[in-house]
């Protein structure tokens, strides 16, 4: 996409953090992407906004190269992943990988918005990347984990 200011992936391991073991911090465009849906969901509630741990292992980094996938980024920060998360839709497009579909399933309830129980994520901005430069960068934090955990 000529012209396009793509989006640029950066996944950094967090080693072997709580409660999840060894995971992946994701940062956008040297942002660290749980700071933005903090932000996002700071508009329905400060007591549990960004109330996540990071949750993608290697395995779920690997669903990122799955060129249709519905990824969990991050799960509740009491060590149940159940209790509280946020996913996220992967497309692959031509020479682009797009992230967009947030939802936090435990807040996708239109009939009780009055209850504060509908965050909308539609205007989580849609992330695009460039496929090429998006594979390398899983592809190598995935071999960095591998390493590690051979250690």
């Amino acid at each position: 996409m000529a012209g396009h200011a793509f989006n640029i992936l950066e996944l950094k391991l967090s080693g072997d953090s709580e409660p999840y073991g060894p995971v992946f911090d994701i940062f956008v465009d040297g942002e660290n992407l749980l700071d933005r849906i903090k932000r996002h969901e700071r508009q329905y509630t400060d007591s549990i906004a960004g109330a996540y741990a990071p949750y993608l292992g290697p395995e779920g980094a690997r669903s990122l190269l799955d060129p249709k996938a519905f990824v969990t980024p991050y799960a509740c920060d009491c060590g149940e992943p159940e209790c509280w998360l946020l996913h996220f839709s992967v497309t692959e497009e031509g020479d682009t990988v797009r992230w967009s579909n947030w939802q936090n399933p435990y807040r996708n309830n239109p009939e009780r918005a009055a209850e504060g129980v509908d965050w909308r994520y539609g205007d989580m901005p849609v992330l695009v990347f460039d496929r090429e430069a998006y594979r390398t960068t899983i592809e190598a934090a995935v071999s960095k984990l591998d390493q590690h955990q051979s250690k």
